[in-house]
């Protein structure tokens, strides 16, 4: 008797005990495998530019291979507008382009074409500063290509570097200017050679 009384003693308190306790208790544990850290892969990098190094630099303007625009002006209420091709000179123009993506231009060149308007046979010299053409600002390079970001204005200019000294930029240009009081634009493209300075 006395056996069965501590029996009922000791089974009591085992189940106080238990439902005391919080942390459930096994009695039987079972030997469970260590569990892997599942794998995460990595967050990929966002897409990069090419490498921009063989842009890097200044560069000088050394020739202008072609131009080829279009003039167009309004004189007495009529609009004029001429196909020319032309050619250039008296270069004074460089633009260097930094490792943060930044450029900056100075100097100056020439563009002289030759025209028909109005009745009138013309020659005209429209000299280009730096203002007028790939200013400054920022760029970014995505294979042959340029976007320039200048005065909130962004431009595509394509680009072929020459071995490690030459870069010829095939670029729009845009140029207002004044012909007897009369406005005339000039818009086109530009395709420009220019050798590195060291």
């Amino acid at each position: 008797m006395k056996n069965i009384f501590f029996k009922i003693i000791i089974f009591t308190g085992l189940l106080v005990y238990i439902s005391c306790n919080n942390e459930p208790v096994e009695l039987f544990p079972i030997a469970q495998e260590d569990e892997e850290e599942p794998v995460v892969d990595p967050v990929p990098d966002p897409e990069i530019p090419e490498e921009q190094e063989d842009v890097v630099g200044t560069w000088s303007l050394i020739d202008i291979e072609s131009i080829e625009g279009k003039l167009a002006g309004q004189q007495n209420g009529q609009t004029y507008t001429q196909f020319v091709s032309g050619r250039a000179g008296n270069y004074d123009y460089q633009i260097s382009f930094n490792e943060e993506g930044g450029f900056q231009s100075a100097g100056s060149f020439t563009l002289s074409f030759d025209y028909f308007l109005n009745g009138q046979d013309y020659t005209e010299d429209v000299v280009f500063q730096a203002t007028d053409f790939l200013s400054s600002g920022s760029y970014t390079r995505y294979s042959s290509r340029l976007t320039l970001s200048s005065n909130g204005m962004l431009q595509d200019i394509e680009f072929i570097t020459i071995e490690d000294s030459g870069l010829v930029l095939i670029s729009n240009l845009n140029k207002l200017y004044y012909l007897s009081e009369m406005p005339i634009n000039f818009t086109g493209i530009l395709d420009a050679t220019f050798e590195r300075i060291p």
